[in-house]
């Protein structure tokens, strides 16, 4: 299922300029930025308010290991 989410213009600035750092579309940055939550995100605080149970098995959450973020971590970690 394809979304296409509407963003502020200060967010879609800010998503605009981690893309040209990773000099990669804006699509798949914003797809390493939902990477990178899941990966650090406790399902035990979201599942219990998940309200499409039926594709648990295709849940970020759920995965074994979760799909990571690694491109975004990189060029926006602060030493």
């Amino acid at each position: 299922m394809a979304y296409t989410p509407e963003l502020d213009r200060e967010v879609s600035g800010f998503l605009r300029r981690i893309a040209w750092a990773l000099r990669i579309p804006m699509t798949v940055t914003l797809e390493d930025v939902v990477l990178n939550v899941a990966e650090r995100t406790d399902p035990e605080k979201v599942c219990p308010f998940c309200q499409d149970r039926s594709r648990c098995s295709e849940c970020f959450l759920k995965r074994s290991p979760r799909p990571s973020g690694n491109r975004l971590a990189e060029v926006l970690r602060k030493d």
